[in-house]
Order: structure tokens, then C-alpha cells, then sequence
């Protein structure tokens, strides 16, 4: 009898957790808030993730309107493009994108871009932590005349 009211109450602490997680997360924005500054006539470089890996006709939906692609990352469901910023919003009213970031460089010290690339001040406003949690730096190559290798 003990263990059963036990796991309801795990049960129902795990749904009310999910809930709110779902809520919160479902309000995210599809654009970096980085590229919230970008003029409209300004071309940025962004990166952008799709439910599915870039195709011929997500490119043309990008060069059509004046982007370039750059490159695909298929391994993350992504493009690499050339874009004006006043289409940024109009690129994350699609359905396939979920996420637009600026393409920028990744080092060592680019720590300061990290907690708005991941909005990071919502998680730790609903009380996430690091504790457990692993991390995955997915690079485009290396450079092997680089000092530090």
C-alpha cells in the first residue's frame, strides 16, 4: 500500500514536472536573441535547424528571397546561410525550422555567448543547475596547425 501511493506521488510530481517544462519551453523563441539587433538590410550568417536535413527546396525557400547557402550540417538537421535580418522572421514562420543562431566563431573563450545561445536565464530561473549534465561540442573541422594540438 506504501509503495503504491509512492509511486502516484512520483507519478503525479513527474507530470506536474513535464507540464511545466512544457509550457515553458513551448514559448521559445525560434531566433537566437542575438539576431534580435540585426538590421533589415543587414546580411548576418546564421545557422539553421530544420526537423529534418536541409533539402533542395529549403535552400530555395533561403535563395529565393536574396540568402545564400554556404554549406550544409546534416549531422545536425542544419544549413549554414547568408541572410538579410528583416527574413529572419519570416524563415522562423515555417514549420520545418526550429531554430535559427548566428554563425559564429567557437573558441575556447566564447563563453559569453553561451548562456543566450541556449537561454540558459530560463532554465536557471525554474531552478536547472549543471549538476549531471553532459556537454557535446560538435565542430565543422579542424585545424591541425593549430598551437594548441
Amino acid at each position: 500500500m506504501a509503495f503504491h501511493t509512492a509511486m502516484r506521488r512520483t507519478y503525479k510530481y513527474f507530470l506536474f514536472t513535464a507540464m511545466v517544462a512544457a509550457v515553458a519551453f513551448a514559448a521559445l523563441p525560434k531566433i537566437s536573441r542575438d539576431l534580435d539587433a540585426a538590421k533589415a538590410d543587414e546580411n548576418v550568417d546564421v545557422i539553421v535547424q530544420s526537423s529534418e536535413a536541409p533539402t533542395p527546396a529549403q535552400h530555395e525557400r533561403i535563395t529565393g528571397k536574396g540568402g545564400k547557402h554556404k554549406g550544409d550540417l546534416s549531422a545536425i538537421k542544419s544549413g549554414f546561410y547568408s541572410i538579410q535580418g528583416g527574413l529572419l522572421r519570416e524563415l522562423a514562420d515555417n514549420n520545418d525550422v526550429i531554430y535559427i543562431s548566428r554563425d559564429r566563431p567557437v573558441s575556447a573563450s566564447s563563453y559569453e555567448y553561451a548562456p543566450t545561445a541556449v537561454n540558459a536565464p530560463l532554465a536557471w530561473a525554474i531552478g536547472a543547475d549543471a549538476n549531471n549534465v553532459g556537454v557535446a561540442v560538435i565542430d565543422s573541422g579542424i585545424n591541425a596547425q593549430h598551437p594548441d594540438l
